[in-house]
């Protein structure tokens, strides 16, 4: 009877893993390619496009994506007699319905960043102090019920007195012992670790704090003269077929291009 009610459980169980294996589908590969009306640099295999503004020069290319993110390289020469501001939560995405799609702030997002990490640290440092007082209370439990013990049966045995009052201190040392550890450097440094990583030059994730500070493109005034490049990161529209990357720089705007193409793998 029992293997009858194991052998249904275990179909059951087989019928659900599958059922919910069948639930997931691999993601969309996208693909950029420059509209036929832009002027195209390739360089290994990336089409970059070049465009010039008034006194500007600017270049964007489509990097890759990732799964909740479309990222673009994107360039900006200063060529004029003036200071141009170059702010890249003004660039977006739009289509000929004049939808906006506008880019991520790095400065929000590093500031998001930096709020979330210090709530992570806040909850380690309250889930330590939770366990400190967790333990110490086991151990008074643990010494006040041998007191009870000690003093229930202090009319008997005068041996069995002897040994009870032997594990009372020892574990009145052992209670004097638990916050000493939980206290202790290494565990509150082991607690309070923060969980973005050192950042790496090599392997920059989105996720990575230095990702957002030094990869991507950020707010900045250029002079006359210079040259300001980085990664732009929108919102990803699987729907978007033919759009243009708007790019305003003050008063001028560069309007580059682009088809998307997306791939649906089986």
């Amino acid at each position: 009877m029992k293997l009858k009610i194991y052998a249904k459980a275990l179909m059951y169980g087989l019928l659900m893993v599958f059922g919910l294996s069948a639930c997931f589908a691999p993601q969309a590969v996208i693909r950029m390619e420059p509209a036929a009306d832009q002027k195209v640099r390739w360089d290994y295999g990336q089409a970059i496009v070049e465009q010039s503004v008034d006194s500007l020069f600017g270049r964007a290319a489509f990097d890759h994506a990732e799964k909740d993110f479309l990222v673009f390289n994107v360039d900006i020469t200063n060529l004029s007699q003036h200071d141009q501001l170059v702010a890249p939560e003004q660039f977006y995405l739009t289509t000929n319905t004049g939808t906006r799609y506008f880019a991520i702030d790095p400065e929000k997002e590093l500031f998001s960043m930096e709020v979330r990490e210090n709530v992570r640290e806040a909850n380690a440092k309250n889930a330590a102090v939770l366990a400190g007082v967790v333990a110490v209370a086991a151990v008074t439990a643990a010494v006040v019920s041998e007191v009870n013990d000690k003093d229930n049966n202090n009319n008997g045995n005068n041996n069995n007195n002897e040994i009870r009052n032997n594990r009372n201190n020892d574990n009145t040392n052992l209670f004097l012992s638990v916050p000493l550890v939980i206290n202790s450097a290494s565990a509150s440094e082991s607690m309070t670790q923060p969980n973005v990583g050192p950042f790496e030059p090599n392997a920059p994730t989105i996720r990575e704090r230095g990702f957002w500070m030094d990869y991507t493109l950020r707010k900045t005034t250029l002079a006359p003269g210079e040259k300001v490049r980085g990664k732009v990161l929108f919102r990803r529209q699987d729907a978007l077929r033919d759009f243009l990357l708007m790019v305003p720089v003050e008063k001028s705007v560069f309007s580059f291009g682009f088809k998307q193409k997306v791939f649906q793998p089986q």
